[in-house]
């Protein structure tokens, strides 16, 4: 059985609607409505309801009407869900990397200022703040023995032990690690779960010092000096064994051997 099909007329524009207006207050004296209706292939049903919005409202009437839209404007480039996924852990592998980075990844088609706009708009002024990070707890083995010393020496004296015990301590100081780094994240959600992490391992100490300090004394000024193992010259791997198509499989075996 075959369905039938309803035809939508679309709705008429503002040049339509001003000649029909202008063909009705013209129309011929003793032409009825139906007939007029039918001359100008309008509706009679639609043409009463111009007549009357044209009564009430005056010269808008003329115009083409159209419902308001909830978002004016051109069509964002970005939606929210794709802004979305830049803030989110879990989606976003790069958050670290500039926005150049991620858009790649992503294969976001728009500008970085495009980004910037998005990311204010959908969330929480999110951009670049700074990392919070997991604080490093003493070691067990370190924390044992520091604890075994203790409960070892606790009966003891100043004069009989701790006057003659000289504690001693060093640090190391990497320059390059002292940058506070930056990730991709909403205003206000430094400390959630989501958004901390451990640091990094260090690219390499450079700068070493130590002090001292007993019962009596301390020393003056920290102690600088260099990693000796810092300087060493490593001597270059030999180079990997290659084999010839002309060499017997004896030879070959013989060659590695040495």
């Amino acid at each position: 059985m075959k369905t039938r099909r309803t035809v939508v007329q679309p709705e008429h524009n503002t040049p339509q609607k001003s000649r029909f207006y202008d063909a009705f207050d013209h129309r011929p004296e003793g032409q009825s409505f139906k007939e007029f209706c039918r001359e100008q292939n309008v509706p009679e049903t639609t043409a009463r309801r111009w007549r009357q919005q044209r009564d009430i409202l005056g010269s808008p009437a003329f115009r083409r009407t159209r419902k308001l839209s909830v978002r004016l404007g051109r069509v964002p480039k970005l939606e929210k869900s794709d802004v979305a996924k830049l803030i989110d852990p879990s989606q976003n592998p790069y958050r670290e990397h500039p926005y150049e980075v991620q858009m790649e990844y992503f294969k976001l088609d728009v500008s970085k200022r495009t980004l910037q706009r998005s990311l204010k708009k959908y969330t929480r002024n999110a951009q670049f703040y700074k990392k919070a990070y997991i604080p490093k707890k003493i070691s067990q083995p370190n924390k044992n023995k520091r604890a075994n010393f203790g409960e070892e020496h606790k009966g003891k004296k100043v004069e009989d032990f701790w006057a003659s015990c000289v504690f001693t301590d060093e640090a190391h100081f990497d320059p390059g690690d002292q940058c506070q780094e930056l990730v991709l994240r909403e205003e206000g959600t430094r400390y959630e779960p989501k958004n901390i992490q451990e640091r990094g391992s260090k690219q390499g100490n450079k700068v070493h010092f130590a002090g001292w300090v007993n019962w009596y004394r301390k020393c003056e000024k920290l102690i600088f000096y260099n990693d000796e193992e810092e300087y060493t010259q490593r001597p270059q791997a030999p180079r990997r064994p290659r084999r010839s198509k002309y060499e017997s499989d004896e030879k070959w075996n013989q060659r590695l051997a040495e």
